[in-house]
C-alpha cells in the first residue's frame, strides 16, 4: 500500500565570466511515494537541525566527489567563499519560501557572490536541491538522494561532472519538513590581479575621446618601457604621425576593425612617406584591437597590446628597432571596441618614395629595388 509522498526538486544553472547563463533555470521535479514499511525504516526529522545542516554540507561534498571519481574526474576542493554564498542562498530560499535560481528580490547567479568578489572566478555553476515530506533525515541518505537526482537530469549532471571545475561550496538550510541544498561550482581565475582590474573598469568611461587620448599616452609609455628594458633609445611622440595614426584607427574601427586595417593602412603610409617634410626614411605600422570584456583602464590596455605584440616576434622587432626614433599613436573607441594604430618612423632625409603606384622603391645608389611590404606594414 502506498502511504507517503516525498517531493524532490532540483535546479541547475551555469554562468561564464562576462556572459549570460549558458543554462537557464532548469527545474527538475520528482514525486516519490513510499510504503508504510519504507517510511518506518527512515530516520525522523532531527532534534538539532543545525547539526544535520553541518553534516549534510560535508556529506554532499563527499558524495559529489564520489560521483566525479566514478566518471574518472578529479575531486572538487572546498572553497570557503563559495560555501558561504551557498549557505546564504539556501537560507534565503527557506526564509522567503521559494525555490529558484532567481530570488524574488531579483538576485540571480551573477549576484550570488559578494560584490567585488565575482572576479575571482572565470566560470561559475550552481545546482539546487530541495526535499520535503517523508525523507530519511540522515546526512548520508539525503546527500545520496540529492546527487542522485542531479545525475538523473542532464543539465545538473553537466554541472556536477564538469571537468573544468576545481572548487565548490555547499550550503544547507532546513525549515520544518523541508531542506534546501545549494552547491556552487567554480573555476578560479589564474590571474586574479587582472581579473580584479577588469571588474573595477568593466564599464566604458563617459568621456571616450579623453580616454582615447590617455590611452595613446599610455601606449607610448609602454613602448618606451619595453625599449628601455632592451637598452634602446626613447621614441619621441610625433604630432603628424599621431594625426595619421588616429585617422587610420578611426577608419579601421568604422570599417569593422582588423578587416579594414590593411585596406586603410596603405593610403595612410603613402601620405607619410610621400611627404618629404616628415623626413621619414622608413615606416612601420602596428595595429591592435580589443573587444568583448574590455578593461577600460589605459595602462592595462597598453600592456595587453604590448603582450600581444610580444607573442609575435616579428612585431616586437619593429618596436625594438634601433633605427626608429619617432612614434605616432592613434586610438579610436566606440565604447565597445578599442582600436589602436602605431606608426614607427626612422627620421632621415627620405631615400624611399612611392612612384606611380609601383610600391615602395629604394633610390639608394640610383638602383631601384623593391622592399618587402612587411618592412613597411606590420599587422597584429
Amino acid at each position: 500500500m502506498l502511504d507517503r509522498l516525498r517531493p524532490c526538486t532540483v535546479a541547475a544553472t551555469l554562468l561564464l565570466a562576462g556572459s549570460a547563463p549558458a543554462l537557464g533555470s532548469d527545474l527538475f521535479t520528482r514525486n516519490i511515494t513510499l510504503t508504510p514499511e519504507q517510511v518506518a525504516r527512515q530516520a525522523p526529522p532531527p532534534a538539532d537541525p543545525a547539526a544535520l545542516e553541518r553534516a549534510l554540507v560535508a556529506a554532499v561534498m563527499r558524495e559529489s566527489n564520489a560521483r566525479r571519481a566514478e566518471a574518472g574526474l578529479g575531486p572538487l576542493s572546498l572553497d570557503p567563499l563559495l560555501a558561504q554564498s551557498a549557505g546564504r542562498y539556501s537560507r534565503k530560499m527557506r526564509d522567503l519560501a521559494f525555490f529558484s535560481h532567481d530570488a524574488p528580490d531579483g538576485e540571480s547567479l551573477d549576484g550570488r557572490l559578494p560584490r567585488g568578489e565575482r572576479y575571482r572566478y572565470a566560470r561559475l555553476g550552481e545546482n539546487l536541491w530541495s526535499g520535503r515530506g517523508a525523507l530519511d533525515w540522515r546526512a548520508d541518505s539525503l546527500s545520496r538522494q540529492a546527487t542522485g537526482d542531479w545525475i538523473l537530469s542532464p543539465s545538473h549532471r553537466d554541472n556536477l561532472l564538469e571537468p573544468v571545475y576545481d572548487v565548490a561550496g555547499v550550503g544547507v538550510a532546513m525549515g520544518g519538513d523541508q531542506v534546501f541544498v545549494t552547491m556552487l561550482y567554480a573555476k578560479p581565475q589564474i590571474d586574479q590581479a587582472s581579473a580584479r582590474l577588469r571588474s573595477i573598469y568593466a564599464d566604458p568611461p563617459a568621456d571616450l575621446p579623453g580616454f582615447a587620448a590617455s590611452l595613446e599616452g599610455a601606449m607610448l609609455d609602454a613602448l618606451n618601457g619595453e625599449r628601455a628594458r632592451s637598452a634602446r633609445s626613447t621614441l619621441a611622440g610625433d604630432a603628424t604621425l599621431a594625426r595619421e595614426a588616429r585617422f587610420h584607427a578611426q577608419a579601421s574601427l568604422a570599417g569593422g576593425g582588423m578587416a579594414a586595417a590593411a585596406t586603410q593602412g596603405e593610403p595612410v603610409m603613402r601620405r607619410v612617406l610621400d611627404d618629404r617634410a616628415n623626413r621619414t626614411n622608413r615606416l612601420s605600422m602596428l595595429v591592435w584591437e580589443a573587444s568583448g570584456g574590455v578593461t577600460w583602464q589605459g595602462r592595462a590596455l597598453a600592456d595587453s597590446a604590448l603582450e600581444s605584440w610580444r607573442k609575435r616576434g616579428g612585431t616586437l622587432q619593429d618596436v625594438l628597432d634601433d633605427g626608429y626614433d619617432r612614434a605616432g599613436i592613434g586610438v579610436a573607441t566606440d565604447g565597445t571596441r578599442v582600436f589602436a594604430t602605431i606608426l614607427l618612423s626612422e627620421t632621415r632625409e627620405p631615400t624611399v618614395r612611392f612612384l606611380s603606384g609601383a610600391g615602395p622603391t629604394s633610390l639608394l645608389d640610383g638602383t631601384p629595388s623593391i622592399f618587402p611590404p612587411t618592412e613597411y606594414f606590420s599587422l597584429d
